[in-house]
């Protein structure tokens, strides 16, 4: 299996697990806080925090200088979806988008299905990729050039953590582990 083969089939298990732990994903399971307080998504104008990104009628809270807090489902699924698009287009588009930039939807099925069109367009990218793509430098959003092939490694890593992430919340908000079989790849 060459290299850019490997590359096609982790991002493609990597997306697929993220999707089963969203699947049927309520607005309850989006908002749910695990603590207090919690990053999460909020109407705009009233996000407990001042350090918030989107440029929409809903927001999410960004890194700033305070330590980081426990995510919600919602601020994990958005972020996976936006860093998608994001990455996408700086490793293989021409556009050079910030997290600022996009409008965040406010509940689980709008959310659920801006990530699957993110996968969807970041994994065509990857599907059409060549053995001799995978070592190209590529810029990133933050300034350091990176492979192609580093760079689809990043985003499969992401999808597994936080899919993960949002699977063990469901679980732990519904009482038990789901009970039916992943839909992995053997």
């Amino acid at each position: 299996m060459s290299e850019v083969e490997r590359l096609q089939k982790l991002i493609d298990h990597a997306f697929t697990a993220s999707r089963w732990h969203v699947q049927d994903l309520s607005d309850d399971e989006f908002f749910y806080e695990p603590t207090t307080p919690c990053w999460g998504v909020w109407r705009f104008g009233a996000a407990p925090r001042a350090n918030v990104l989107g440029a929409g009628d809903w927001v999410v809270d960004e890194h700033g200088p305070d330590k980081p807090l426990v995510p919600t489902i919602g601020w994990r699924l958005l972020h996976l979806a936006v860093w998608t698009d994001i990455y996408r287009e700086w490793t293989f588009g021409v556009r050079r988008p910030r997290a600022e930039e996009f409008e965040y939807p406010g509940n689980a099925s709008e959310a659920v299905a801006w990530l699957e069109r993110a996968q969807e367009a970041f994994a065509k990218c990857v599907h059409a990729m060549h053995d001799k793509d995978v070592d190209d430098p590529r810029p990133t959003h933050y300034g350091k050039k990176r492979s192609a092939g580093d760079l689809v490694w990043d985003i499969a890593i992401e999808h597994t953590h936080h899919g993960a992430e949002i699977g063990l919340i469901r679980d732990l908000i519904r009482g038990r582990a789901r009970d039916d079989r992943y839909p992995g790849p053997w």
